[in-house]
Parts: C-alpha cells; sequence; structure tokens
C-alpha cells in the first residue's frame, strides 16, 4: 500500500490531481485510514490511471472517460468520440497552420521592408447573407445595363416579400481603372462607359482612375488607396446598411 504522496511520485501524477479523480470517482484510493483520512493506493490500480491519463491525451473529457472506464460506452460510441475530436484537432492545426504564414508573411515583409507597416487583415465569423449573383460576358455597355435591371428582376422575383425588409441591396458601384490601362480590352474609356450607364440608370457609382498605373498596379501608394475605396465601400454599404437593418 503506498500514500498517496508515494503513489503520486510512482505513477508520475500530483496528489492534487488524484484526489480530484477521487472526487469525481473515477479513482478511489484502495483504503482511506479513518482515523487520519490518509489515503492509500495499490499498485493495482497503477492500469486505471495509466487509461484515465492515455484517453485524456487523445482529448477525450473526464466526464467521457467515466463511462468508459465503467465499459457503459460501445466501441461504436468511442469511435464516434474519437472521429470528433479528430475533426477538432485538425480545425486546430488548419488555423495554426493559417497563422504560421501569417508570421512567416510578417518576418518575410520586414526581411524585404525593414518595417511591418501596413493592413492588418482579421477574420470574423458573420451569419449567413443570402446572396443573389449573375455571372455575365458582357461584350458591351448595352449587355451591361441589360444585366443590372436582369439582376433586380430576379431579386424581386426569388426573394419573398416577407424577406425583403430583412436583406440589404448594394446599389453602389466602385469601378477602379489605372489612367494608362494599355490592354486590348479594357481601355479606361470602357469604365467611364461603365459609369455612365450606371449613373444614367439610376445607380450610385464611383469611378476612380489611378495616376500612371496600367493594367496591373504596382505602385505601393497605389495598392493602399485600392484598399482604402475598398475598405470605404464595405463600411458605408455593408456594415452600415446591416447596422441600419438590424436597428
Amino acid at each position: 500500500m503506498f500514500r498517496i504522496g508515494e503513489f503520486a511520485q510512482i505513477a508520475q501524477v500530483s496528489g492534487r490531481q488524484l484526489r480530484f479523480y477521487d472526487q469525481l470517482g473515477l479513482l478511489k484510493p484502495a483504503q482511506i485510514d479513518q482515523q487520519t483520512g490518509y489515503r492509500y493506493y495499490t499498485v493495482r490500480q497503477l492500469p486505471r490511471l495509466n487509461s484515465i491519463l492515455a484517453l485524456k491525451e487523445l482529448g477525450l473529457s473526464l466526464e467521457q472517460i467515466g463511462p468508459l472506464l465503467k465499459d457503459e460506452i460501445s466501441p461504436a460510441e468511442l469511435r464516434s468520440m474519437l472521429t470528433l475530436k479528430r475533426a477538432q484537432v485538425e480545425r486546430s492545426l488548419q488555423e495554426e497552420e493559417a497563422r504560421l504564414r501569417h508570421i512567416e508573411s510578417r518576418i518575410d515583409q520586414i526581411d524585404r521592408e525593414g518595417k511591418a507597416e501596413g493592413f492588418d487583415v482579421i477574420v470574423k465569423s458573420v451569419p449567413s447573407t443570402p446572396l443573389l449573383s449573375l455571372s455575365c460576358a458582357c461584350e458591351g455597355m448595352d449587355e451591361v445595363v441589360r444585366m443590372v435591371r436582369t439582376v433586380a428582376a430576379e431579386g424581386e422575383r426569388q426573394v419573398k416579400l416577407g424577406l425583403r425588409d430583412k436583406l440589404f441591396a448594394a446599389p453602389y458601384y466602385r469601378l477602379i481603372h489605372g489612367e494608362a490601362d494599355d490592354n486590348d480590352g479594357t481601355f479606361p474609356i470602357q469604365s467611364d462607359r461603365m459609369y455612365q450607364a450606371v449613373r444614367g440608370n439610376g445607380g450610385i457609382v464611383r469611378l476612380v482612375f489611378l495616376p500612371f498605373e496600367a493594367h496591373g498596379y504596382r505602385g505601393k501608394e497605389t495598392i493602399e488607396h485600392v484598399l482604402y475605396e475598398k475598405s470605404a465601400w464595405l463600411n458605408k454599404y455593408l456594415k452600415g446598411a446591416a447596422s441600419s437593418t438590424t436597428n
């Protein structure tokens, strides 16, 4: 028979841990001295303690371990519990990998630029929101106008009347174009025509030409301005609309 301190040392756990397992009924002492209150354990209790520690190592809670030790859970139920735990661990690994990539990106930025400035991207969970979209390769402004009208008509047809007051539309367009774009299919005049078409049909539109930029943006100030334009759009027409709908 071993006193609790001796048994804890043999099993490489703490005495406090053994007392906690006693309170939960997972591992009762083999004997308790009625006069002194000392707890005594035997070598035969080591396998049960090792089972508790092994199941904890798999990520199971003590509440789940109790029935397992009493054979109240079938192998199929145990497999289901472990499958769920595996999914949780895999999700945690994915989150840690994403965090590692972010750290490596910041280190790379410091190595290249000697500083860590710029926009910080934070991922947040939001409630699901219905979205109506239409994909169309438009060869002219007439097709663009028809596409916009089609989206509006489909919205009236597909969205139930009782849900329309809970949705918000974004009849706002922000066009950003490099002023020196010499790509055969994306001349700046096309954005100007799009601007005129949307404005002429009652839409809210903003056209931004980026000085000295071609088809691909390269200037740091340009990229920062594009991010600012997008952030302002989201805050005004998505975040703001959602807040007004909630209120």
